[in-house]
């Protein structure tokens, strides 16, 4: 899946690299609104413009997804225990904090990262790599009710 931003990179990999990928995978692939590619057809390949209720169905029979680096998708993710292999968004016209965010995740999750000037091999090898990787195992951790208290906290001393 990509994002609102630079999912043409993402897609063209995809697409550039299905008959490798579809010998081992079978790949749902998220291409963006308009982005439909309708002469790529393969068997053990579907895409979608966007899911919006399905994606909890896809991500339950998923194993590895490859991701921008989107600080929400990456927590999604983390919160799932899924194989992440994290393109983050680079270059002009980006603060660079998907790259700041990819590493973040990377470090305490294990998730890969692929960034520059990517290679069609380059990418089917990480996807191999991080695929052969185990499932996180560090628990992911919802900072809602730490937030919660500490409001509480504040609202009590007023």
């Amino acid at each position: 899946m990509g994002g609102s931003q630079g999912a043409s990179e993402i897609n063209n990999l995809v697409w550039s690299s299905l008959d490798q990928l579809v010998k081992k995978f079978q790949v749902v692939h998220i291409v963006g609104r308009g982005n439909l590619n309708l002469g790529v057809k393969r068997r053990g390949y579907v895409q979608h413009e966007y899911l919006d209720e399905q994606m909890a169905d896809v991500y339950a029979l998923c194993e590895l997804v490859v991701s921008r680096g989107g600080a929400n998708s990456l927590a999604e993710l983390a919160a799932l225990k899924k194989k992440v292999l994290v393109i983050p968004l680079t270059g002009e016209g980006t603060r660079g904090e998907q790259v700041q965010t990819a590493q973040a995740f990377a470090r305490k999750y294990g998730f890969g990262i692929l960034s520059g000037e990517i290679k069609v091999e380059d990418f089917v090898k990480n996807v191999e790599l991080v695929y052969g990787n185990k499932a996180p195992v560090e628990k992911f951790e919802n900072g809602v009710g730490r937030i919660v208290d500490e409001i509480l906290k504040v609202c009590r001393k007023v």
